[in-house]
């Protein structure tokens, strides 16, 4: 197949890869991270203001992907990345006009937005396997999405109990997800620590839940222990694969929970 190199491709282009694909994560985590705090965000503030933030903040992590390869070496994918910063400036916009709290919204974005840029492009695109990284990226998306939920009109006590649970069931996975694959595949490690910071998050959860008035909401995470009785971990390093689809389906149903049993 004949491939044309033009001005702005990067490698991966000459390889076929179309440019557009610069734009999106590569470590499968990173889709749960991002994703899953925007279904909560919906869920309990479903507006078009939600809509249209969840959109802005999507393409903007979209550029801010692809500035970051760009500095680590890759040539810019200018096109869909310049495409990505008009959306995510055209989508805030949008958001921001039919936000209750505007304020709150305005603040989100470009505090997610300077934050996100800076981090990509320190990271160089490419964010490391690293608990410490990871941890701080589950709690930026999961800001992102208070300040989305707020921001359109959401009760803060559903927020708190919302965020709180889905942000423990995170870290639970972190934690789970590390040490399965650490026994299938040469190049991960597993997270002895994390059993400790998965049993913070899910006490904070359950306290926060009973604090606010959302006790349902907060105990969402324990149910995780059912999602590991349920599916065998991997014994191949084919099924990393099928391991994070489980995760990704897990992490939805809870995420929708999360902001539906807030609402009892």
């Amino acid at each position: 197949m004949k491939t044309t190199i033009r001005l702005g491709e990067t490698t991966l282009e000459r390889r076929g890869r179309p440019a557009w694909k610069e734009l999106l994560p590569k470590e499968h985590g990173v889709w749960a991270w991002l994703v899953l705090p925007l279904v909560l965000a919906l869920c309990l503030a479903p507006t078009v203001s939600t809509f249209a933030g969840a959109l802005s903040v999507v393409s903007g992590f979209g550029a801010a992907q692809a500035l970051g390869r760009a500095v680590r070496g890759s040539r810019l994918a200018a096109k869909p990345t310049m495409l990505a910063l008009i959306l995510a400036n055209i989508f805030g916009f949008i958001a921001v006009a039919n936000s209750p709290h505007p304020g709150v919204l305005v603040a989100t974005l470009l505090g997610g937005g300077f934050v996100g840029f800076i981090g990509m492009l320190y990271l160089r695109g490419r964010p490391p396997r690293l608990a410490g990284f990871e941890l701080l990226g589950i709690a930026g998306f999961l800001g992102l999405a208070i300040g989305l939920a707020l921001a359109g009109g959401a009760l803060p006590g559903r927020v708190v109990a919302g965020a709180m649970a889905l942000g423990a069931w995170l870290v639970l996975g972190l934690w789970w997800i590390k040490g399965s694959l650490a026994k299938v595949l040469s190049n991960r490690q597993p997270w002895p620590a994390g059993r400790w910071f998965s049993a913070v998050a899910v006490a904070a959860s359950l306290a926060l839940g009973v604090a606010v008035g959302h006790p349902a909401a907060g105990a969402l995470p324990l149910l995780y222990g059912l999602r590991v009785a349920l599916h065998r971990a991997p014994n191949h390093a084919r099924d990393a694969k099928r391991l994070g689809l489980i995760e990704l389906a897990w992490g939805t149903a809870t995420a929708l929970a999360a902001g539906l049993v807030s609402l009892l």
